[in-house]
């Protein structure tokens, strides 16, 4: 109420019917000597109240905005410590909070008042201390931005800088086409100060901006002068970082020469234009070179359920706690698995558990590897393939297309599928099948795959130093003792970072062990269907379809029984008899007896019941699903658990029944 002692006009839409008649007629304030025009403007809500709304210009940013359209007058009310001043008559000297009542209770007086209602709006409040701000007219410092936004614009568009990913282009576009003047100045005790002086013996006031602190008014001669009270805005400093930081203006600065321009700026979306355009500007307007070539821009981290974390929810992870129960590498892991670009990363404690499996996972695979060295190696032994075996040149060549995957992805700055293509190879293809195909050649002390995996371990380490530095580099000192010559580095944090070596790939091997690997493949299946699981068996028979897959399988029966842990791999020309599990590979038939195996009768019934019983959960789910209901009243989250539980029911019973049929 008492900004209406500020108030120099009242609005009303000029498409209401009810107030077309008074616009442009006068009214006279209730409590001043002050009359003021109704005026027609688009921003008023016909729907909002009366919709005749009253503007105080110097006490709100949307009726300095209307102020300025209708040039109206801009009259300020409140004194710095929150006074009314004497532009408010009768109520002057009184607090804002005072003057709020006393208004009102003059109003009653008047017989102006028709009702009061609950309205919420949003009122700034002091981060410091809490107090809540008003809006306030006074004079600041502006920075004319159009002829600096020009160039910055040019250089984002023609392709100069670029934005990861592409979508923020417009955020930066949008900002710079409709740039406005920089408020430069604050009033705070610390910062940078205003360049600008006043001669207190100088009648007009006129400031005097200087480079150097002026001794005397260059006007009157006097030497009275006093300096602005306000500073910079803190980021009129920060545009300067990229230059600034490094000598200059001493433009031939060392560090400057050797650091400036940049490569890459790694910062969040909502300091686009507070930092990233002025850094832009800046590094154009003063060194005449754009700073950066490439701008990443990262995700918000946010709890499991997509809220932003902070202090008032309480849902803020510390990462020094993640550190103390998981370790630093599975903070990095998890976080970067995550990081694609833009993307908001989805986070609780319990995800961090995966980043410290896998760094588990380097760490025991390394042990397997480097406790099975026996022989002298160095590692240059490997620019020639040194060995013919099937799985080594495999492996080999899943390398190098490993390597040029994560280049691919590290160079468009998707991080998640740079770490996704090394988690695969190095889990999925290193690990779960190279690793287990070669155990009985390191049982022999072969050499060569000594050579291959040892190889392969350390290209590893390097690829993944990035993302997990501590263990890794732990990994490749103790490596550094298992190799003679190879390695060139006293670090892995030094060494270079893996070439691919085209020789290497070989399209044929890996078409010729990806038809093992998925023999191998429904072999374990068959095993997992027939409850069997993980352990060794005794036999399996393969049909194939034609002379090559017979010559494959046969080349290759050890590490194929190896893969599946199956004690002997036989090849046949018809299907075996009795009970077998049954998979279809390529038109080749595999067929794993399972007499002997388990009880099949008991087996047979136990899936049968288990069937029946997961059909009536599945009806029930859909039944449930099914129900319009349902889908509407209940909770989003309810009917998206609901349909997961569905799917996975109907997973489980798909698999049972396949069991089953193995069985008979």
């Amino acid at each position: 109420p008492e900004t209406m002692l500020g108030d120099t006009a009242v609005a009303v839409n000029p498409k209401d019917p009810r107030y077309g008649e008074f616009i442009g007629k006068f009214i006279q304030h209730p409590f001043l000597d002050r009359k003021f025009k109704i005026i027609a403007d688009d921003y008023v809500d016909i729907e909002f109240g009366t919709s005749a709304v009253k503007i105080t210009p110097a006490h709100d940013p949307n009726d300095f905005e209307i102020g300025t359209r209708h040039r109206l007058p801009f009259i300020n009310i409140i004194t710095i410590d929150g006074h009314i001043n004497s532009n408010g008559g009768p109520f002057k000297g009184m607090t804002r909070f005072e003057a709020r009542k006393a208004i009102v209770e003059a109003w009653e007086e008047k017989g102006l008042l028709v009702k009061v209602e609950d309205h919420e709006l949003s009122a700034g409040h002091c981060y410091r201390c809490g107090t809540l701000v008003e809006p306030y007219l006074s004079d600041q410092w502006f920075l004319k931005m159009k002829p600096l936004a020009e160039p910055a614009l040019a250089i984002v568009r023609r392709g100069k800088s670029k934005f990861f990913s592409d979508r923020w282009h417009g955020v930066y576009y949008n900002w710079l086409e409709n740039v406005r003047p920089w408020c430069l100045s604050r009033q705070l005790w610390w910062g940078h100060r205003i360049p600008v002086w006043y001669c207190e013996d100088c009648a007009d006031g006129t400031p005097i901006v200087a480079r150097e602190d002026p001794t005397v008014c260059p006007k009157c001669g006097g030497t009275n002068l006093r300096r602005d009270s306000d500073v910079l805005d803190t980021w009129f400093s920060s545009w300067l970082w990229p230059f600034a930081t490094l000598g200059w203006p001493d433009i031939e600065s060392d560090d400057l020469k050797r650091f400036f321009p940049t490569d890459l700026l790694v910062t969040a979306s909502e300091i686009i234009f507070f930092w990233v355009a002025k850094m832009i500007m800046a590094s154009e307007h003063f060194m005449g070179e754009l700073p950066f070539h490439s701008i990443y821009i990262h995700g918000t981290v946010r709890d499991s359920q997509g809220r932003k974390m902070s202090k008032s929810l309480g849902n803020g992870i510390d990462p020094l706690d993640v550190i103390k129960l998981y370790g630093r590498d599975a903070l990095r892991y998890i976080l970067l698995s995550q990081a694609g670009a833009g993307q908001d990363l989805f986070v609780d404690m319990d995800s961090f558990a995966q980043g410290r499996n896998f760094c588990n996972k380097l760490w025991n695979a390394s042990r397997l590897v480097l406790g099975n060295i026996t022989a002298e190696i160095s590692l240059p032994e490997l620019r020639e393939p040194p060995t013919t075996q099937l799985v080594d040149r495999w492996i080999l060549s899943r390398l190098q297309k490993a390597k040029e995957k994560a280049e691919s992805a590290l160079e468009k700055y998707r991080l998640d599928e740079a770490v996704g293509h090394l988690y695969h190879f190095f889990w999925g293809e290193y690990c779960d099948i190279y690793l287990e195909a070669v155990k009985h050649r390191f049982a022999e002390g072969e050499k060569d795959v000594q050579i291959v995996s040892l190889h392969v371990l350390e290209e590893i380490l390097r690829l993944w130093h990035p993302i997990v530095p501590f263990v890794t580099e732990e990994i490749w000192q103790k490596l550094k003792d298992n190799i003679n010559d190879g390695l060139g580095a006293e670090a892995c944090i030094v060494a270079r970072w893996p070439l691919i070596d085209h020789g290497l790939i070989d399209d044929g091997a890996e078409a010729e062990f990806s038809y093992i690997e998925k023999l191998a493949e429904a072999l374990r299946n068959i095993k997992n269907a027939a409850g069997i699981g993980n352990k060794r068996v005794g036999r399996a028979f393969i049909v194939p379809s034609d002379g090559s897959q017979k010559n494959i399988i046969e080349r290759h029966s050890d590490m194929l029984a190896a893969l599946a842990r199956i004690e002997k791999i036989f090849v046949e020309e018809n299907r075996p008899k009795g009970a077998v599990g049954t998979a279809i590979v390529n038109n080749s038939r595999i067929y794993l007896p399972l007499e002997g195996l388990i009880d099949l009768d008991a087996e047979k019934a136990r899936l049968t019941k288990e069937i029946k019983r997961l059909e009536g959960v599945l009806s029930g789910f859909m039944k449930k699903l099914s129900n319009d209901s349902f889908i509407s009243n209940a909770p989003k989250e309810v009917v998206e658990k609901t349909r997961s539980q569905q799917d996975e029911v109907g997973s489980k019973l798909e698999y049972m029944r396949n069991a089953l049929k193995y069985l008979e």
